[in-house]
Parts: C-alpha cells; structure tokens; sequence
C-alpha cells in the first residue's frame, strides 16, 4: 500500500492523492477524486494493519493528512 501526493504546478494545494494498493491479484490504483477516497483509505490502513503491513515513511506522512497513521503501529513499522 502506498499513499502519494501530487502537488498542482501552481498551487500545491490544489494536488492529489492516489493510493496504491499491490497484492497478489495485481496493482489497484484509486485518485482522490473518486467519491469516498477518505473511507477507502481507511479501510486499507485497517486492512494493512491487520496482516502487520508496514507503511514507506512517505505514506505514512500522507496518511496524516486523512488523520491516520499517529500512533498506529504499521505506520513505520
């Protein structure tokens, strides 16, 4: 699982999000313009979580913008 951030050439807050997703069955890639981005990244931390994935530290630092990651273990596990 990775969480990336796209800054707009203008105006860095006017960037994306895209998440990731890599497993057996292949790559999923989901933008944040997609209507429930926040609930579906949710869902992969706490998917993540539950079988002891650990985070990139960039991930990490993205996830806190959605108010995820502080003090969660996989984060920088």
């Amino acid at each position: 699982m990775k969480l990336a951030h796209y800054a707009a050439p203008r105006r860095p807050s006017d960037g994306w999000y895209q998440l990731t997703l890599t497993g057996d069955g292949g790559v999923l890639k989901v933008d944040s313009t997609i209507d429930g981005f926040s609930g579906i990244v949710a869902a992969a931390v706490e998917a993540a979580e539950a079988s002891d994935v650990a985070f990139d530290p960039v991930t990490g630092e993205n996830l806190k913008a959605f108010g995820l990651g502080a003090g969660r273990r996989a984060v920088f596990g």
